[in-house]
């Protein structure tokens, strides 16, 4: 097992508080006035409630056919190139918002075409193009470093789908789209060195911001044991996998461990040697009910694991259901991300108790506690949301604190 690595990897600029369970972001509404006008012309693009504005409306989860979600990607990257910073203002949370929106859907479609035959690493080239330009904006934007340039209108103008598809309706639901999670998970024994290879659907988002973050390519396997297993393949989508790379399968989480062992052996057979293998969250509170309350059934072994995470697992069901309220109208969900922290460093905490001969939660709870040391010095050091350098993205950048 990996050793925690923190103190070279750059912390988030943005709260915990601030960003939602489901990953968006959370501002008081009075803070509107820094969205660009265009942005509040979307109906659905953000949600809002008698005094917050939400990042993620309804327009986020909406199942979208491909012929849909192609619209969509042309609208959103034309406004992300023609955004510009003026004086006295800054576009940057309203570039973070399109590409974070924008990078859900390129997933999907990529989700969706990499199970249809024929399809080639050459016709989906534009849209990884994109979905790595998306990805490092939204890292830039969270860490608070500068700006990269924002993706063209490119991946949506070269995708031709074939008439007895574009009507189909790819999977909606990215689990592992909580970005905030995904980086501050990264932290973690980075491995810049070579490709970061995720599991679609869940894994496909964890994985571009993950590359994002360590500077590296992405690439994406259809491995999957359980919601999509019929449309799986070998095939090794994105960033080449060349022999003899260092590379890293991630997943947006890890509960028996037998799709990250798939993904795992799939990337050796290409690179020759194996990959560390990692997930975003940790089925942790499946771990305590077998190893403390003598519970039955499979979870992963963390002395066999590569690299721990401290995040709990969010329940596809939770995550579900949350999801639903939202699309329904019924609003956004009041856990945060910093509900999670607290969540998770609990069991963690009950699994260190219960098993003190083990060592392999210390890593985990030593990254909780220094996230939970930081996110304290930043909520006093930011008091109001949404508040950027005027300049744009730079050092003292804040997004949404």
């Amino acid at each position: 097992m990996t050793p925690c690595t923190t103190r070279a990897f750059p912390r988030p600029a943005v709260s915990l508080s601030g960003v939602g369970i489901l990953g968006e972001l959370r501002a008081p509404r009075s803070s509107t006035s820094l969205l660009a006008a265009e942005l509040l012309r979307i109906p659905g693009l953000l949600a809002f409630s008698a005094d917050t504005v939400f990042s993620r409306g309804t327009e986020y989860y909406a199942r979208r056919n491909l012929r849909g979600l192609q619209a969509d990607i042309a609208v959103y990257t034309r406004l992300l190139s023609d955004l510009r910073c003026a004086p006295g203002s800054c576009v940057a949370p309203s570039k973070y918002v399109l590409a974070d929106h924008v990078l859900a859907k390129l997933i999907r479609v990529v989700d969706f075409q990499t199970g249809v035959p024929g399809t080639t690493n050459e016709q989906l080239a534009p849209l990884f193009e994109a979905i790595t330009q998306c990805a490092r904006l939204v890292t830039s934007s969270l860490l608070g470093l500068p700006a990269p340039p924002s993706p063209s209108g490119r991946p949506a103008s070269t995708l031709r789908f074939p008439a007895a598809v574009q009507d189909a309706v790819p999977r909606t639901f990215i689990e592992g789209d909580n970005h905030l999670l995904s980086l501050t998970a990264a932290r973690t024994a980075p491995r810049p060195n070579g490709p970061v290879v995720g599991v679609l659907l869940g894994g496909g988002a964890a994985a571009a911001v993950t590359a994002a973050a360590w500077n590296t390519g992405t690439s994406l396997i259809k491995v999957s044991r359980y919601d999509d297993a019929a449309r799986g393949g070998r095939q090794v989508w994105g960033a080449p996998l060349d022999s003899g790379r260092d590379a890293t399968v991630i997943d947006d989480n890890c509960g028996t461990g037998d799709t990250l062992k798939a993904a795992a052996a799939l990337v050796e057979e290409r690179t020759g040697k194996p990959p560390a293998r990692r997930a975003v969250e940790w089925h942790w509170e499946k771990l305590l009910r077998n190893r403390v309350y003598d519970h039955p059934g499979r979870v992963f072994a963390p002395e066999e694991t590569d690299v721990l995470a401290p995040w709990a697992f969010r329940h596809h069901h939770l995550v579900n259901t949350l999801v639903t309220h939202v699309t329904n109208g019924d609003g956004h969900p009041q856990l945060t991300t910093a509900d999670w922290l607290a969540q998770s460093h609990t069991v963690l905490t009950m699994l260190a108790d219960a098993l003190p001969d083990q060592t392999w939660t210390d890593a985990p709870l030593e990254l909780l506690r220094d996230i939970r040391r930081t996110d304290r010095h930043r909520r006093q050091e930011t008091p109001d949301a949404w508040t950027v350098n005027r300049s744009g993205f730079g050092r003292d950048f804040r997004l949404w604190l």
